[in-house]
């Protein structure tokens, strides 16, 4: 886990830095209390630093395709079929020029518009053409995964979502819920009825809900608790630092200094960055149960293949952050519980 949070590549946060260059709240609050504990355990705390997952290129996580268009005579064959009109945009100049989003669409559009034509050409005794079709089909559904991987975690709408801009910040955790997490929620819904071959008249939906994405928080989310590492690794090393040393109370009751303390942890911790942390999880679980969803559908369809090298990187990078999140979060409780016992408090008091 630590070699995994060394190693992350990404903008690195400091909680002083992030309170002087930004109207942050939750790292406002972090310094607040940050301030408040070195003030009343008499400790200095070392600056630390943490460092946020980032989004691969997209170049670097699209998959390779394998071609499985119709030749011009073929085409001319179908112009009887809805389907001629499909294969005539994708053959179009734009369509030539179409990214992963557009493929995939077209694909959609093909599977869902191939079967009548197979029908309407084994009625004509075209069986030729109609064979040829059904072996297309079947390589279209075959590389469905790896066209759904491409559009969606090789799209730019994705990275946008995970994406966090210091100059382009967003409110977080907002109040509003994040619409990415319902657009992820109907992509995982429409992935697994396209895997299994029905559905397919719901490409219309693929454009709408990856434009939906760019507007995401996955990227504010990530910040939010990089920012949160940082602060209880730095409140853990005060924390730490004290119960190493000379004991906060002698006689097992509570002195003045005491009170202090236990006044920063529920005002600035337990009042404050609580609050925010329990906004910024319900928002996490919102949007990373439809996310690991999506990622475990496409993994086992794609088999072999498996997901891209460099989003397998920062899912766990991505983890990584988080699951070390939750062990410092469990840590700042039993070493605050610590610190209170040797004065005869507890959490409630």
């Amino acid at each position: 886990m630590r070699a995994v949070l060394r190693g992350l590549v990404a903008a690195t946060f400091s909680i002083v830095a992030a309170c002087s260059s930004h109207d942050d709240s939750h790292a406002a609050a972090w310094q607040r209390y940050i301030d408040g504990l070195q003030r009343v355990l008499e400790r200095e705390a070392e600056a630390l630093s943490v460092s946020r997952p980032r989004y691969p290129h997209p170049a670097s996580v699209t998959l390779p395709i394998n071609g499985d268009d119709i030749n011009l005579l073929e085409f001319l064959r179908l112009r009887r079929c809805a389907l001629s009109q499909t294969l005539a945009e994708q053959n179009s100049i734009l369509g030539r020029h179409r990214d992963s989003a557009t493929d995939l669409v077209f694909s959609l559009r093909f599977l869902d518009e191939v079967e009548p034509c197979i029908a309407y050409l084994k009625s004509e005794d075209d069986n030729d053409l109609a064979n040829t079709l059904a072996t297309v089909r079947d390589h279209k559904q075959q590389q469905l995964a790896h066209r759904l991987a491409n559009a969606l975690l090789g799209g730019g709408e994705y990275r946008q979502l995970w994406s966090s801009s210091p100059d382009q910040r967003q409110a977080y955790p907002d109040a509003t819920q994040d619409q990415a997490t319902r657009a992820l929620q109907r992509w995982q819904h429409l992935q697994q009825q396209w895997l299994s071959g029905q559905g397919f008249d719901a490409h219309t939906d693929v454009v709408a809900i990856l434009e939906t994405l760019r507007a995401g928080l996955g990227g504010e989310m990530l910040h939010f608790q990089a920012q949160a590492l940082a602060g209880l690794q730095q409140a853990n090393a005060l924390l730490q630092q004290r119960i190493d040393g000379r004991p906060l109370c002698l006689q097992g009751s509570p002195t003045p200094r005491a009170q202090r303390y236990a006044a920063v942890l529920h005002r600035q911790f337990i009042g404050s960055i609580q609050v925010l942390a329990a906004q910024s999880y319900r928002h996490q679980h919102a949007l990373l149960t439809p996310t690991r969803a999506i990622e475990t559908t496409l993994a086992e369809h794609l088999g072999d293949t498996a997901l891209p090298a460099t989003y397998r990187q920062w899912q766990t990078e991505r983890d990584a952050l988080l699951k070390a999140v939750t062990a410092s979060h469990r840590e700042h409780v039993s070493l605050s519980s610590q610190l209170l016992k040797q004065c005869g408090l507890s959490a409630s008091d």
